[in-house]
């Protein structure tokens, strides 16, 4: 006889809480394969949950409000420094820890469908001049033999290893490459597969672009951690949002759980320039806006998303915040942040 516990299947749990999210998570089965896959008990056993990453919270703030940075300009390395350190900088964040980087790696196209390889080395040198153990970008981008091809297509391997920082590129598809976590509050899946180097870091720095998005309608800070997540569960979510009504908001709030499944310290959004009309590659409709020239720094992924959502209104007639209400509302709900501005303080600066 053994004293380990039993791994319990999801029909197992006898907490009535658990109802609405076995529910759920039983048509996310009816999604497809993946999705049947994912809701046995043999899953439910072998992934042994543990916690979510919480990370350190928002210590960015100004008294009881999130600090919103807004950077104008054309020089990237002056942008950003002029930024950071209108957020008090990263020495007392980053000193002594290790420090991890999850950019938007969808493709091999170039910014903004993609994070700008100069965005990832510039923060990358400021988190070591700031004392960091180590930097790594970490990204989860293809399977097998293309785990790596989109990074070195797009050149960051030369880039970072000249600067020491290390990259991980991590195969969606790769169970052992993931952390399982559950959280009693997540309705779209009990459980979420978190990129084990994303899930042990220190300190997270979140560095998407600002692009329209055929299910997501947008991606900015809480839809970049789709690449944070195990691929089946990506596939989930697509599958439920081409089902109809109820399937969209299945994909809205696994987007929103994904993000909680991670928790960032920082998000540093580049919006020099914005993919417009359709995305989230340039496909389409799809069109690049240049010219908004114009980064920005906070702690809050819910109001980088409504202040970047509004950003992507000015520019994209075809475009409205309301589009990603739920989304932005099951994230608040979560404990990601504020939808309204009015509660953040807002800086804007030229460099």
């Amino acid at each position: 006889m053994t004293d380990e516990p039993r791994c319990k299947s999801i029909t197992d749990n006898p907490d009535p809480r658990a109802d609405v999210s076995r529910r759920d998570f039983i048509r996310a089965a009816a999604f497809g394969a993946a999705g049947a896959a994912l809701a046995s008990s043999n899953f439910a056993c072998a992934a042994r949950p543990s916690l979510p990453r919480k990370g350190l919270g928002n210590t960015f703030m100004e008294g009881d409000k999130p600090l919103l940075v807004v950077v104008e300009g054309t020089d990237l390395d002056a942008m950003l420094e002029a930024g950071l350190d209108a957020i008090g900088g990263l020495n007392g964040l980053v000193a002594g820890k290790t420090v991890v980087l999850k950019p938007n790696i969808l493709n091999t196209q170039p910014p903004p469908t993609t994070t700008d390889v100069d965005m990832v080395v510039s923060v990358a040198k400021r988190a070591r001049t700031a004392g960091a153990s180590s930097v790594t970008a970490c990204d989860a981008t293809g399977s097998g033999v293309t785990t790596a091809e989109k990074f070195r297509e797009l050149g960051y391997p030369p880039r970072l290893k000249d600067e020491g920082i290390e990259l991980d590129a991590v195969d969606f598809s790769d169970r052992m490459s993931h952390v399982f976590v559950s959280n009693d509050n997540w309705s779209s899946h009990p459980t979420i597969g978190v990129v084990k180097t994303l899930h042990e870091a220190d300190i997270v720095f979140n560095l998407p672009v600002v692009k329209r998005h055929g299910s997501a309608r947008f991606t900015c800070a809480l839809k970049n951690h789709f690449g944070s997540v195990y691929f089946p569960l990506r596939q989930v979510a697509h599958r439920a949002y081409r089902a109809g009504d109820s399937g969209k908001e299945f994909f809205d709030r696994a987007l929103a759980e994904y993000a909680d499944s991670v928790r960032p310290e920082l998000n540093i959004v580049d919006a020099r320039a914005l993919l417009v009309r359709d995305g989230p590659s340039l496909e389409g409709n799809a069109e690049v806006k240049a010219g908004v020239n114009k980064i920005i720094l906070c702690g809050d992924m819910v109001a980088t998303d409504v202040y970047c959502s509004n950003l992507m209104a000015e520019h994209d007639e075809t475009y409205s915040t309301d589009m990603i209400s739920l989304q932005l509302e099951t994230a608040e709900k979560l404990g990601l942040g504020v939808r309204d501005l009015n509660d953040v303080v807002i800086k804007e600066i030229v460099a």
